[in-house]
């Protein structure tokens, strides 16, 4: 064998050998620690959240070993060493082929970052085999991370209370702070603050400085409470903090102790407004000062500017006695006595009040209800409420007609107009044509240039002439007084005699042009209460009546007034001027004025007060303070209760009607107003309510249904009383209707008066009448009452019996009649509305004597039969005489009524209204007697009908003496 050869076998040999010999060693295993550049660093880093439990490590831990079965296989990783006791770490083998395992804390076991925050410990992997031999050791390095786990807290929790002066912006009002339990730098900072309070003029930085953005107001708000939150890197938030605001009042001159409203109940009397007010000047006195409070009612808004309007005007005219004879142009639809077509405010609680547009209102007042023409004297009046026509554009200007009377035709001559042209309220006046005056020069037109004309605001006018020389304005209650060129006044001539016009129209609201036939200068506002007096001038006393202002300011307190003081007040107590050098002395009597409203049943509402004040000083300087503004609101007035009461039902024969029938004979009207509490009271324990009567009205409506008949049916009234009373009737064929403010008992005597009159009563069996009263022209209302009115019919055709028992009158009074000796007949009421009369005893006298007498008695019944029909209707009480059975005197009483007039009360009556009920009720008629003496004391119609069916013999009540 060649050496080659020999070579080769021992090298081939020498490698078995080594082979066999390798497999038969247990190699120890490897970490595998690489980057990402595959590099052995022997250093894993680990970063774990201190709430989680498995560590992040880089890079991943793996192991391997060269051997195979298993002695190749990773069984586990144990930690050889520690820089700082037990660790709370272990290590878990994912995959014991690769080695794999994830580093966890045990079980049971957690982190704390503010404890510890780094671990540094060697670890080494160890194989599965027998014995299992272990890698080199490798480090690893963990860090624990912080967690956001604790909220921010406030290094006080204590409420903030900070004063700041208003009227400033403030940058840096506090500066709020707050620390973190958390130890990282990350969540252990605050980062932010919250005002968790909306809509507040506050902000806050991130450095807790809180700031206001806008001036702060004591009057608007004085304290604010704010919540304000600490927000951490990690967005938790704090509890809240609150802080209180306050702000200071900055000292201004002015007043205090002003409330914003003033509540007045009605029938108070005076209520103060100012109490408790104080004026402080802040020390900004001055050399020799003065102090002007000036405090004004401001009542525009209220009806026609005041709580005037309790009344209609035509019963304001009867309170403030007025003139008679004052025809109201513009009357309200009720009482008119022509249809008005104008727009109103159809209010219940006032005089109605029309509106004029301008363009097309109007209204014609007919010939045969006023008289167009006016005499040397008269007053003409209206109340008035004008804007000025800013939209104007004539060349001239446009005339707005509030009265004209102008020609009916062929011309347009104006006689009289009531105008306003260019915010001037001027009077024509045209003097008619007389031979006498032909060519004089005369004034004919009056021109006023006042600022109420158009200031948008109402206000009573009244032009009162006494001749053409005394001719004078009244506004609101008060004479204008003239002035150079004010009022402007125009001469001209008289009219010009002409036959082309034979008549004139006089219109409300426009002027009727008669050449051209059609209306023009048309008013653009609001009128009412317009009122012609001819004849006489309505006195200024009157006029100034009827503009008093029933609410005003109220101040009694003069005494109270040192030296240097001085009060003044306007003539309708709105306004009230306080003047001194003495701030003290100002406000105290600041304090003693008040508000009365002397309405029993004022309008409810608002009433703006206006308080400004001037402080003036040495050398023209003044202090002008703020303008304080209040209110006082009037409350709603208890309404009254307005009863009527009475019969219901009135029955009688066809007979009576024709001479007219009381129906409202017995009526009762009471007003009366509760009290709230005592009404409650009243239905809970039915006790004695407090209550008191009011005794006013101003109008009674009777209703007739069906309507009366033309020429057949009348209603009547007491003209002569109506007329004494001031009172207005106004008449239909659906009823009457009275009005005037008066007294309840002066309306019970009107309509206890008034007669229903029925000339064909045979052809109706009845009829029912409505009553209702109001009070304040219908604000309150009475309930409605009615009467039904029940005729009887009697059968028309004679019949025999009647005959044989009217011609056997005297027969029988010859019959019942005993003889009578010098006795007086006495009459006594009986308890159940019956009367008995007093028999007198028959003496023992002749039967001669008894004739005699018997026939005597019968002539003095006739005659008194004869002569019952003019005397017996003066009185108001007739009685019935009854006999009682079986006495010794008996009257066959079926068919004679005998009626005695009492000789004590004289032949005639002395009351002039009496004498006006008897003819209203007729020479001839007993119709009243039938129920005026006892239907007083009936319960109920049915009583009545019965007592009417079962009468008697009818007396007198007086003393009779034979």
């Amino acid at each position: 064998m060649s050496a080659f050869c020999r070579c080769g076998v021992v090298l081939t040999l020498g490698i078995l050998v080594a082979v066999l010999g390798v497999e038969g060693i247990n190699h120890a295993p490897k970490i595998i620690a690489l980057d990402d550049e595959h590099r052995d660093v022997r250093a894993f880093h680990g970063i774990i959240k201190e709430n989680e439990k498995i560590v992040d490590l880089s890079p991943e831990l793996q192991a391997s070993d060269y051997d195979s079965g298993r002695d190749g296989e990773i069984c586990g990783y144990k930690i050889i060493r520690s820089h700082k006791g037990s660790l709370p770490f272990t290590i878990e083998v994912t995959d014991i082929d690769t080695g794999a395992a994830v580093i966890k804390v045990k079980d049971g076991q957690t982190l704390n970052f503010e404890k510890r925050r780094k671990y540094k410990f060697e670890i080494a992997a160890y194989d599965c085999g027998s014995p299992g031999l272990s890698s080199e050791p490798h480090v690893v390095h963990i860090v624990v991370e912080d967690v956001d786990e604790m909220p921010p807290v406030w290094d006080t929790e204590d409420l903030k209370i900070i004063k700041v002066t208003e009227g400033q912006i403030i940058d840096n009002i506090m500066q709020v702070k707050a620390h973190d339990g958390d130890q990282s730098p990350e969540y252990s900072s605050i980062c932010d603050f919250q005002i968790l309070t909306p809509n507040v003029p506050f902000t806050i930085n991130k450095q807790g400085v809180l700031s206001n953005t806008e001036k702060l107001d004591y009057s608007k708000q004085n304290t604010y409470i704010l919540e304000v939150k600490a927000e951490d890197c990690g967005h938790k938030l704090s509890a809240p903090l609150r802080i209180n605001i306050q702000v200071e009042e900055l000292c201004r001159p002015g007043w205090t102790g002003i409330p914003e409203r003033v509540d007045y109940i009605p029938g108070s009397g005076v209520t103060p407004l100012f109490p408790q007010t104080s004026l402080n000047l802040c020390g900004q006195t001055c050399e020799k000062q003065n102090v002007k409070a000036l405090l004004r009612l401001q009542t525009r808004h209220i009806g026609k500017g005041c709580d005037r309007d309790t009344y209609s005007i035509q019963s304001q005219r009867k309170l403030c006695g007025a003139s008679d004879g004052v025809v109201d142009l513009l009357p309200s639809p009720q009482m008119s006595p022509w249809k008005v077509s104008l727009p109103s405010d159809d209010g219940d609680a006032s005089d109605r009040i029309y509106a004029f547009d301008g363009k097309s209102n109007f209204e014609e007042i007919p010939n045969n209800k006023v008289e167009h023409t006016l005499t040397d004297k008269f007053t003409i009046a209206t109340w008035m409420r004008h804007e000025d026509l800013k939209d104007d554009r004539s060349p001239h200007g446009k005339k707005e007609t509030i009265l004209c009377n102008s020609d009916a035709e062929a011309m347009d001559r104006h006689h009289y107009s009531l105008f306003v042209h260019k915010c001037r309220l001027v009077f024509l006046l045209r003097r008619e044509y007389t031979p006498e005056e032909y060519n004089t020069f005369k004034p004919a037109e009056w021109r006023w240039n006042i600022p109420q004309i158009c200031d948008g605001d109402w206000h009573h006018y009244a032009i009162s002439v006494d001749t053409l020389q005394k001719v004078k304005l009244l506004v609101d209650g008060k004479v204008i007084v003239s002035q150079k060129n004010n009022p402007e006044i125009i001469d001209d001539w008289p009219l010009h005699k002409t036959t082309k016009v034979h008549s004139t129209k006089l219109v409300v609201g426009a002027a009727w042009q008669g050449k051209e036939k059609r209306m023009g200068q048309f008013f653009n506002g609001y009128l009412a209460g317009l009122s012609i007096l001819r004849g006489k001038t309505e006195s200024d006393s009157v006029i100034k009546c009827l503009n008093n202002c029933q609410e005003k300011l109220d101040f009694h307190a003069m005494d109270e007034m040192d030296t240097g003081m001085s009060i003044m007040f306007d003539s309708e107590m709105t306004e009230i001027t306080i003047e001194g050098k003495d701030v003290n002395k100002v406000h105290n009597l600041m304090r003693k004025v008040g508000y009365m409203n002397s309405r029993l049943f004022p309008t409810p509402g608002f009433r703006n007060i206006k308080l400004e004040t001037t402080v003036s000083c040495l050398g023209d300087t003044d202090i002008k303070l703020t303008a304080i503004d209040s209110m006082v609101v009037v409350q709603e007035a208890r309404k009254p209760t307005i009863t009527i009461s009475g019969i219901t039902s009135i029955t009688d024969e066809e007979l009576t009607f024709p001479h007219g029938k009381r129906i409202f004979k017995d009526i009762n009207i009471v007003s009366r107003v509760k009290d709230d509490e005592s009404e409650e009271e009243e239905e809970d324990n039915e006790l004695e309510t407090t209550e008191f009567v009011y005794d006013q009205l101003d109008a009674c409506m009777i209703k007739v249904d069906p309507p009366l008949k033309q020429g057949v049916e009348t209603l009547d009234w007491p003209k002569m009383l109506v007329a004494d009373k001031g009172m207005y009737i106004t008449t239909s064929d659906k009823g009457l209707t009275i009005s005037g403010s008066d007294k309840i008992y002066n309306y019970e005597d009107v309509l206890r008066l008034v007669h229903y009159a029925n000339i064909k009563p045979k052809n109706y069996n009845t009829k029912t009448f409505s009553l209702k009263c109001t009070e304040q022209d219908g604000r309150f209302q009475s309930n409605e009452f009615k009467v039904k009115v029940n005729i009887i019919h009697q059968s028309h055709e004679p019949n025999a019996a009647e005959h044989v028992k009217s011609n056997s009158i005297h027969h029988d009074v010859e019959k019942k009649l005993v003889p009578f000796k010098n006795k007086e007949l006495n009459l006594e009421r009986a308890e159940g509305g019956t009367h008995n009369a007093a028999t007198a005893a028959a003496g023992g006298a002749s039967a001669g004597m008894t004739v005699i007498i018997v026939v005597c008695v019968g002539f003095l019944a006739f005659m008194i039969i004869l002569g019952v029909i003019r005397i017996r209707a003066a009185h108001k009480k007739t009685q019935i005489v009854k006999v009682e059975e079986n006495t010794e005197m008996e009257w066959d009483n079926s068919a004679l009524t005998i009626t005695v007039n009492p000789l004590e009360e004289g032949e005639g009556s002395s009351n002039p209204y009496e004498a006006e009920e008897l003819q209203l009720r007729g020479d001839d008629s007993d119709s009243d007697d039938d129920i005026s003496s006892y239907h007083d004391e009936l319960e109920s119609s049915e009583d009545e009908s019965e007592k009417i069916k079962d009468r008697e013999l009818e007396w007198d009540d007086s003393t009779l003496s034979f």
